[in-house]
């Protein structure tokens, strides 16, 4: 029998979880679109009110990654234009000065983050001499984003002063295997686990608009909701020149409001994190974002692409209503 998208909608203003199914329906283009930015608006405001949080990233390694994602220009698999860096000719004192500059705007996260699959030992430990002298010298929250765990890293990691570990499962994991074939889904699963047997929490998004379908959406929230991870960040695909998905075409404004909306209804007390990509696929509409669920941005710029200046967003968020929080 046909979903009731009416009547399933009132159910979930009144608190009910949809089933797969139920969340899928809500994705379709007849759905009335402005009703469900309100029903997701409404949750948010229930776990955040006005709240939103910022964090900012940091490349300490560039390049050379041996993953043959289709949508990273760090891939030595892809054709991209990129300059390496290496992670032992990273300075403390430029990553200090911009971390100090980004916590008197406001952020209250600030992540490491590393080109490739794993880091070598030698590497790993650079990296977390680098995080201590971050801890020592700031009091930011901190997050680490550098590949492949075991549990003994992943504690290495927490004992520096790390408190979250950003991996993303980038989609669903039945179209995962479409898009990167060296490592498996299963694998970051398993560093997930590792980083949360450490005791850090857990970031863990992915990216809309890679060619998947409507049901890989549902079921990459879904994954996230068992996963039960802390904070979702959401990319939308920037088409790189050189990279296999350099001629993708992507949603529409409207379509990447859905499914914000969606993953919102489907993680009702989770941080919902706007992340790379959103200036140039939404234009315009990119702040509706936060009447859609969205609840915190990546500040600044991204790994292999310029965002934005974090005065000016912040001036935009506060015209919205929108008030800076720390710990979110």
């Amino acid at each position: 029998m046909p979903i009731n998208t009416k009547t399933l909608l009132d159910r979930i203003q009144n608190g009910y979880n949809p089933t797969f199914d139920e969340a899928l329906s809500l994705l379709d283009p007849m759905v009335d679109l402005e009703g469900l930015m309100e029903i997701a608006d409404s949750i948010t405001r229930k776990s955040y009110d006005r709240r939103v949080g910022m964090c900012c990233i940091y490349p300490a390694r560039v390049g050379h990654c041996g993953g043959d994602c289709a949508f990273c220009a760090q891939s030595v698999h892809n054709s991209c234009q990129i300059q390496p860096v290496r992670i032992e000719d990273t300075k403390v004192e430029y990553i200090l000065a911009y971390v100090r500059g980004m916590k008197a705007h406001g952020v209250g996260w600030f992540s490491l983050v590393t080109s490739g699959e794993r880091l070598s030992d030698d590497e790993f430990a650079v990296l977390v001499d680098l995080i201590k002298k971050i801890r020592r010298e700031s009091d930011i929250n901190l997050c680490a984003s550098v590949g492949e765990l075991n549990l003994k890293r992943a504690v290495s990691l927490h004992d520096a002063g790390i408190t979250r570990y950003h991996h993303n499962i980038e989609t669903s994991p039945s179209y995962f295997p479409k898009i990167c074939s060296t490592h498996t889904f299963e694998e970051k699963i398993e560093t997930i686990r590792y980083a949360r047997q450490a005791g850090l929490e857990i970031c863990c998004g992915g990216i809309l608009s890679m060619g998947e379908t409507a049901h890989d959406r549902i079921e990459m929230a879904m994954t996230l909701k068992e996963l039960d991870v802390d904070s979702i960040p959401l990319n939308i695909l920037n088409p790189i020149p050189g990279t296999r998905m350099e001629n993708q075409e992507i949603l529409s404004p409207e379509d990447i409001l859905r499914a914000l909306a969606v993953f919102r209804i489907l993680l009702p007390d989770k941080v919902i994190r706007y992340a790379g990509g959103r200036e140039s696929a939404m234009g315009e509409h990119e702040y509706e974002g936060y009447r859609a669920g969205v609840n915190a941005l990546i500040a600044g710029s991204f790994l292999t692409t310029t965002g934005k200046n974090v005065k000016d967003e912040i001036k935009t968020l506060t015209r919205l209503g929108l008030v800076i929080d720390t710990e979110i």
